[in-house]
C-alpha cells in the first residue's frame, strides 16, 4: 500500500483488536447472541478517538465484521486526491464466540479474551479501565465487501 499513514490506520485496528483481548467480565443491557452480533460494524469511538478521522485530504473509517465466527477489521479510506489510496481493506482477521453474559471471546493470532459488550439498537460499546468504544452497526460496506476487499498489512 503506497499510503504513508496506513499503518497508522493498521495500528488503530490492531489496537482495538488488542484492547478487545485485554478486557475481561462485563454484563449489557440487551442480550448478544450470534444473530445479534453478525455483519458490519463501523467505529465511531476507541479511547479518545472519534472515528471517522482525518487522512491527509481525505478520510478513514474503522470497520469490524463478525461473520458466522469470523472477525475481520477493516479500514475504509474516501476523497484522497490521489484515487489510487482510495478504497477498502482488510487488515486484520481472527475468530469470535458469542459466550453468556453478553460476553464474546475473540482469538487473534496467538492470543484470546472475553469482552464484555452493551448492545443498544444498533450501537454496541464497550468500556474497561477508564477506556471505552463505540460501534454503529452499518449496511455499508457489507460482509461480502470486506471478505472481497485486499488485504493490507504493516
Amino acid at each position: 500500500m503506497k499510503v504513508k499513514k496506513m499503518f497508522t490506520l493498521i495500528g488503530a485496528a490492531g489496537l482495538l483488536l488488542a484492547v478487545f483481548v485485554s478486557c475481561s467480565n462485563g454484563t449489557g443491557a440487551d442480550s448478544i447472541t450470534e444473530e445479534s452480533i453478525q455483519g458490519v460494524w463501523e467505529i465511531k469511538r476507541l479511547g479518545t478517538e472519534v472515528y471517522p478521522t482525518p487522512m491527509g485530504s481525505g478520510e478513514q473509517r474503522l470497520y469490524f465484521c463478525f461473520d458466522k465466527g469470523s472477525l475481520i477489521a477493516a479500514v475504509k479510506i474516501d476523497g484522497m486526491s490521489d484515487p489510487n489510496k482510495n478504497g477498502l481493506f482488510k487488515s486484520t482477521s481472527g475468530t469470535y464466540e458469542v459466550l453468556s453474559g453478553n460476553n464474546v471471546k475473540i482469538t487473534i493470532g496467538g492470543g484470546s479474551g472475553i469482552v464484555p459488550f452493551t448492545l443498544s439498537g444498533d450501537t454496541l460499546t464497550s468500556s474497561f479501565e477508564g477506556e471505552s468504544f463505540e460501534a454503529q452497526r452499518t449496511a455499508s460496506p457489507t460482509v461480502q465487501d470486506i471478505k472481497a476487499a485486499p488485504e493490507v498489512t504493516p
